[in-house]
This record gives C-alpha cells, sequence and structure tokens, in this order.
C-alpha cells in the first residue's frame, strides 16, 4: 500500500504531556522555532536524535543541516569501545527553525528552551515542569518505555499507523546527524573513518 510499517523509537511524540505541550507551543499549528537544549553529561551523541526528532515533530519540517563546529573533544563513554562528544552541536530545518544542542562535563539536567512566536517556553523535564511566556505551567513527567509498548502495540494492530516517525522520516534526521559527527571524529582525530564510534 506504499506506507511504510517501520517506525523508529524516538518516544517523546508518545508522551501524553509532550503531546500537551506541543498543543500550547504551537496554538496555531507548526511555526518556525529556535530551541536550544543545554546540560550536563546528557550523552549528546548518543540522545541528540531523540531532541532532533522532537523539534521536526513541533515544527512538522525536517532537518536541513547540521554544523558541528561547536563541538569540542571526543571522551570515553560509558558502554566500552564507544565515545561521546562536549559542545555544541548547530541545526537548520526546513521550516527555518533553528535547533542548538549543547552538552558539557557538568551534571546539571537538561533544559530545553524554545522561542515561539507568541513568546518564551522552558521545559524541565526532570522537574517535570514546563513554564510558557504568561506564567503558564504544564506539569508533567516522561513516560517510562513500559508504560509506552502496548498502547503503541495495539494502535499498529488495530490501525497499522502509530505516532512514531516512519524509518523514512528518520533516517533523513539520523544521515546529516551521523555525517556531521563523523566529520567532527575524523578532523578532531586525524582519521579516515567510515564509521564514528557512538551508539
Amino acid at each position: 500500500d506504499g506506507h511504510s510499517q517501520v517506525w523508529v523509537n524516538t518516544p517523546r511524540r508518545l508522551i501524553g504531556w509532550h503531546q500537551s505541550i506541543r498543543a500550547q507551543l504551537l496554538p496555531n499549528g507548526p511555526a518556525p522555532l529556535q530551541v536550544r537544549v543545554s546540560g550536563g553529561s546528557w550523552g549528546l551523541a548518543c540522545n541528540a536524535i531523540h531532541l532532533i526528532d522532537l523539534v521536526a515533530w513541533w515544527t512538522q519540517s525536517s532537518v536541513q543541516s547540521v554544523n558541528p563546529a561547536g563541538l569540542g573533544d571526543w571522551v570515553q563513554s560509558k558502554r566500552g569501545g564507544f565515545q561521546e562528544v562536549f559542545g555544541s552541536l548547530s541545526l537548520t530545518y526546513t521550516d527555518g527553525s533553528e535547533l542548538e544542542l549543547c552538552c558539557h562535563s557538568g551534571s546539571e539536567p537538561i533544559q530545553i528552551t524554545v522561542m515561539t512566536p507568541q513568546g518564551e517556553w522552558l521545559i524541565e523535564e526532570k522537574a517535570g515542569m514546563v513554564t510558557g511566556p504568561d506564567g503558564q505551567q504544564i506539569p508533567g513527567q516522561l513516560s517510562f518505555q513500559s508504560e509506552l509498548t502496548a498502547p503503541l502495540v495495539k494502535q499498529i494492530l488495530q490501525e497499522s499507523c502509530c505516532d512514531l516517525p516512519t524509518f523514512a522520516e528518520s533516517t533523513a534526521q539520523h544521515r546529516p546527524l551521523l555525517a556531521a559527527l563523523l566529520k567532527h571524529w575524523n578532523q578532531s582525530q586525524g582519521c579516515q573513518d567510515s564509521i564514528v564510534p557512538i551508539t
């Protein structure tokens, strides 16, 4: 039927709290956003894709470019044989949205700052609070994967679709991200690898 039957598990799209955040961030539908994600030791190389997908979902647009110029040193990942990186990664989207992902070696929890046409929102996932430009608050929490799986499988079985990005959509996010990380890896290590050692 021409529809992909493969989806990629970037699950913020499934989480009820994030669905209500999206509705309030952009009450008039998709619009270009300026988004900054910052925190300490959150695993930029490993976890960037989740935040890249979040902005793609909010804006209904796709990744146009990924700039690794702000990335710094590679460090040993918690998983043996793999690497992580500190610094910042800058992305642009086809609708003009911009995303900056910043990760340093401290331990501060991630903060997601979103500049919308209506003003600035602050999303603090760990604290379970979102604060809007007029003092609006949206309390909530990230769901566990175990809470998301059963409804997801039920939706796929009943409707042959789900709210996750398709394999094609996710591939279009992974390719420029991996290319940018590989470019930084090769430049910083003085090598010509074809694979970047991240999880």
